[in-house]
């Protein structure tokens, strides 16, 4: 059995738009001239009705297995997960028609050829925006998308998992700083920035930082599954609490924030990343702002979260995370001294020459 790179999910999607079409177009012709519908035209249809059926089960089951396995990065996860959403919209529409064709064949043509119709629409759209994941996004094609944007939007909360859930991440509309930049180099021809190899991992890490955002303050475990790496053992450490392996920090403390918080943003600032071959390590400051729903509070805490990497088959893996933070504190202003304030006010004074 040969392999689809990357998936078998290009194979069925064309049968399903071109069906649903086809289908949502002769159940208009029909409604049209009724009077020139043969039982040809009337058999044609009943068949269409089973192919598109098979066709969209197919299509979505290699569909999903698609988003959950082609790479991508922050912009074009948003992209899949709406392209997803209008897919499944889509056959939710035609299977609940082909079901009524058969199940109630008195109103084949009318109830039935409403959602006939309705899927025509529906899969225009969802075949429109299936296309901009691969000219728009370039997923599912050899040369992957540069990653861009600072990650997706993400949630955090107080229920199961580490000690003191109110204490991490912050600001939905948070940026991502660091202190690595590119290395300026010379040559016989003039100034020109060459990308050395820790500026490709550098921009990984921050990568992989900006997903880990994103699915803390939406409470989405699937960057945590993607980037961590599973491995009995694992610890991963916040403000006096711990969960142990990776599944334990997505099922009981990741994924329950989105429901045990009203909002809650994460901002990651002041990032340091360091290498030492195959290891890597970054830390931050951070800044956590939420709401509990269950009780109405609400924290503001800043603090430091650090990152240990390993780089297994080329990609870098978060082997381990530890975070601190307390309430946050505004910078105090320091008060001037007398002295000072007479030193002041002799230099705004004008001189006497």
């Amino acid at each position: 059995m040969f392999e689809i790179i990357p998936n078998w999910h290009p194979i069925f999607v064309h049968f399903t738009v071109s069906l649903l079409v086809i289908a949502g177009f002769l159940q208009l012709f029909i409604w049209l001239f009724s009077s020139k519908a043969s039982s040809a035209l009337i058999s044609t249809q009943k068949w269409l009705v089973v192919l598109s059926a098979i066709a969209v089960l197919a299509t979505v089951a290699t569909g999903l297995q698609a988003y959950y396995s082609v790479a991508h990065d922050t912009p074009s996860h948003l992209a899949m997960t709406d392209h997803r959403n209008w897919a499944i919209a889509t056959s939710i529409v035609f299977i609940i028609g082909a079901a009524l064709y058969f199940i109630v064949p008195k109103l084949k043509q009318n109830l039935a050829g409403i959602f006939f119709v309705a899927a025509l629409i529906l899969v225009s759209v969802t075949a429109m925006k299936g296309g901009e994941l691969v000219y728009r996004h370039g997923l599912g094609v050899m040369s992957l998308p540069e990653v861009s944007g600072e990650g997706h939007d993400h949630e955090h909360a107080d229920g199961e998992g580490h000690g003191d859930q109110d204490e991490q991440h912050a600001d939905s509309q948070g940026t991502i700083d660091t202190k690595e930049s590119a290395h300026d180099h010379d040559s016989s021809d003039g100034h020109h920035n060459e990308r050395s190899a820790d500026d490709n991992d550098t921009a990984a890490i921050k990568s992989i930082i900006a997903d880990i955002k994103y699915g803390w303050e939406n409470g989405d475990g699937t960057p945590f599954r993607k980037h961590f790496l599973d491995f009995e053992g694992a610890r991963y450490v916040e403000s006096g609490g711990q969960n142990e392996g990776l599944d334990d920090l997505v099922t009981h403390h990741v994924e329950p924030e989105k429901d045990a918080l009203e909002y809650l943003s994460l901002e990651f600032s002041n990032i340091e990343i360091h290498f030492e071959n195959n290891f890597a390590w970054a830390v931050a400051d951070t800044r956590v702002k939420g709401k509990v729903n269950k009780t109405g509070y609400e924290f503001d805490k800043s603090g430091y979260q650090t990152f240990l990497f390993r780089k297994v088959n080329e990609q870098w893996k978060v082997v381990h995370t530890h975070s601190s933070s307390r309430d946050y504190k505004e910078p105090k202003v320091k008060e001037p001294t007398d002295k000072e304030e007479e030193a002041t006010h002799s230099h705004d004074e004008p001189h006497e020459h």
